[in-house]
């Protein structure tokens, strides 16, 4: 390819409520909302990624094609704040380690550990498995 490459500049995610979608990302990430369009609501940039909520008729039905890897130092705190938001824990994915989320509108995201965590041929990561509580209880 000729010329500059292509950034990427904003993650779109479709929802029925983009309102609500991004009031929860914008308390989560820790963002204003800063402006909204016809069926857009999009949050204030954070280095140089615009992250913005699009209002579509359909409910989500299947599993995302992509999604969000959100690190932070402390996986139980961010964990309870998630569902304190309205958000919850996808089930199914507790073999694979992976702190897998969804919003309130059941977009998949994960929660990573900050910095550097192993994953093994499987794609199954190490920082969720038995060595490490991912939730507060017991």
């Amino acid at each position: 390819m000729d010329g500059p490459s292509p950034a990427i500049s904003y993650v779109i995610i479709d929802c029925i409520d983009p309102e609500r979608l991004a009031s929860f990302w914008a308390t989560l990430l820790g963002r204003a909302v800063a402006a909204r369009t016809g069926p857009y609501v999009w949050l204030s940039r954070d280095q140089g990624l615009g992250v913005g909520f699009q209002r579509v008729a359909e409910t989500k039905s299947v599993k995302n094609r992509v999604h969000l890897d959100l690190a932070t130092q402390d996986l139980v705190a961010a964990r309870e704040r998630v569902e304190q938001l309205g958000g919850r824990r996808a089930e199914g994915y507790e073999a694979g380690g992976f702190l897998v989320m969804l919003d309130p509108e059941g977009n998949e995201f994960c929660l990573i550990p900050a910095g550097q965590f192993d994953v093994d041929d499987q794609g199954r990561a190490t920082y969720g498995g038995e060595g490490r509580r991912l939730t507060s209880e017991p």
